[in-house]
């Protein structure tokens, strides 16, 4: 759906980027941290296994569930994919500072407001 301005005209793919670059800016830095903490330590993805069938064809297979925090635990010595100064442990503390639900109805929240602030009036009540 094309981005309309204040005289219902449609407006060009510049102008769209400009006003979603503006929002993410107001959005803030910190909320963009926070919508980063939910992905990787609260919201679940599924992992793929790949299977060779009969015919030769690859079929994925999605039997683990887990947040990408989770799927790095697994690893052997994963402290090797880290950047320099952060911890295990300093990443354990991140993710125990909320509860998956939690974590999630927060997001929610900051995503309204979000939304909010570039959609028409009344879409978002």
């Amino acid at each position: 759906m094309a981005e309309l301005d204040n005289n219902n005209e449609r407006l060009s793919g510049k102008a769209t980027v400009a006003i979603f670059k503006r929002e993410y800016n107001l959005f803030g830095r910190s909320e963009y941290q926070r919508f980063n903490e939910y992905l990787n330590f609260h919201r679940p993805c599924g992992f793929a296994t790949k299977a060779v069938d009969e015919k030769g064809k690859i079929k994925k297979q999605y039997n683990d569930y887990l947040t990408p925090f989770e799927k790095l635990q697994t690893l052997t010595k994963p402290e090797q994919f880290l950047k320099e100064g952060v911890t295990m442990e300093s990443l354990k503390e991140v993710e125990q500072q909320r509860s998956d639900t939690e974590s999630a109805k927060l997001m929610q929240e900051k995503k309204i407001v979000l939304f909010r602030s570039f959609s028409k009036p009344g879409i978002l009540t």
